[in-house]
């Protein structure tokens, strides 16, 4: 008891010292408001809660979601996040599944009421959220907690275990913690979780790498293939969600690897499109013929480069690479999904900042499954290593192709724990 209330008063304390971080903007007032006083519907009958962090736990229980109800239909379901486009994402693919709700702050009343008004049957939470007082509440209500897709980066491993003897008391209350993979096992070992409630269960963001539209990958192949891949002898670059000045560090790129006579065309897909035209004199400036996407679809033509001014196909284009870039990581962006060009079995270079997608990053680099930069000084070279070699570029092709297979397991394995624990 005395151990919450000094929780409580520390959560408290946090929240004041961080109040004008969430002042700076009005979606966070707004998120902040909401966890603080909303509560949702009362649910009297069964009730599953899946808790999600934020956009990528979001997208990522799409499966795991469509098994449960399949499996559990008489139950109810609630979604919740912390953040405001968590929520915003949770809406668009789930209002028609499930009731969506902002996770109350973990103040002890906050908590207890959101628990009594969900009367949850099972919790399940997505990666590493670990709030005591809800952990505290679940448990002593007698409803079994499972962590799934759980991870502990380095940084946030160092911390953790300056409060081991606090992570050992919370695990207790913890029915299963399934792990992406090996090492996070052991580190969970190592802050106090017990063999017995650990499996390595994969990462669920793999489930959904299948959920490809055949139909309209044909159909953007059909369109635009005569202009991206005219010549094949010609090597296919695609540059993902870039943003600035990650442009300028490709066109450098591309002018230096032309200059060692390499045959190769750049494909750049701004993360917003409305930057294209800019992003077309800016080559034109170095020298470079540049087209836009939009102008080939019905007059194709040769380019050194083509900028996407296209909206929602990024995704297909990625079967059009040879190599590709993932924007976002030479800046502090924190990185786009890397997921999408492995799909097609992609050799995929990335920068430094991914911390939006350290799961990701971890495991393709432990599979030797894609290529970290260090800085934009290194991104030619990178380039000319996989440029000029063929066997590479298929190694890297089946060693995605093993990541792939291998986590296609996830789903399963997660689902056998959920029904362990809600026969």
């Amino acid at each position: 008891m005395i151990i919450a209330v000094i929780y409580d008063i520390l959560f408290i304390l946090a929240g004041i010292l961080m109040l004008p971080w969430y002042l700076h903007k009005k979606k966070r007032i707004a998120c902040l408001v909401r966890r603080m006083g909303e509560y949702g519907a009362v649910h009297t009958g069964r009730t599953i809660w899946i808790h999600c962090v934020s956009v990528g736990e979001v997208l990522s229980i799409q499966g795991l979601l469509e098994q449960l109800k399949a499996a559990y239909a008489s139950h109810a379901f609630v979604i919740s996040t912390v953040t405001p486009t968590g929520y915003e994402v949770a809406r668009q693919y789930y209002a028609h599944d499930a009731e969506i709700r902002f996770l109350p702050l973990d103040i002890s009343f906050m908590v207890q009421r959101a628990v009594r008004r969900i009367n949850p049957a099972l919790f399940v939470g997505l990666e590493t959220e670990l709030w005591p007082n809800l952990y505290g509440f679940l448990h002593r209500a007698g409803v079994p907690i499972v962590m799934v897709n759980a991870r502990i980066s380095p940084r946030a491993f160092r911390k953790y275990r300056l409060v081991r003897f606090f992570l050992k008391r919370l695990f207790n209350g913890v029915r299963y913690i399934s792990v992406q993979h090996q090492v996070y096992y052991e580190r969970f070992i190592q802050l106090g979780a017990r063999r017995e409630q650990l499996v390595i269960g994969g990462n669920l963001k793999f489930a959904n790498s299948k959920r490809v539209d055949r139909q309209r990958l044909q159909e953007i192949t059909d369109t635009w293939h005569a202009s991206l891949r005219s010549d094949p002898q010609t090597m296919v670059i695609v540059a993902g969600s870039t943003h600035h000045p990650e442009e300028s560090y490709l066109w450098e790129s591309f002018l230096s690897l032309k200059r060692t006579g390499a045959s190769v065309k750049f494909v750049v897909c701004p993360r917003h499109p409305e930057r294209a035209q800019k992003l077309r004199r800016c080559a034109a400036q170095r020298g470079i013929e540049v087209a836009c996407l939009s102008e080939l679809k019905y007059s194709p033509k040769t380019a050194d480069a083509v900028i996407v001014d296209v909206m929602g196909i990024l995704s297909y284009l990625y079967s059009f690479a040879d190599i590709v870039y993932m924007g976002g990581t030479l800046v502090d962006v924190g990185g786009h999904n890397i997921l999408e060009p492995a799909y097609f079995l992609k050799p995929v270079i990335f920068g430094p900042s991914m911390f939006n997608f350290e799961d990701m990053r971890d495991l393709f680099l432990l599979h030797n499954a894609a290529v970290q930069i260090r800085n934009a000084g290194e991104l030619t070279a990178a380039f000319q290593r996989l440029l000029a070699s063929r066997q590479l570029r298929e190694t890297f092709a089946e060693n995605i192709r093993k990541l792939l297979e291998d986590e296609q397991t996830s789903l399963p394995k997660n689902m056998e724990l959920i029904r362990k624990c809600l026969p």
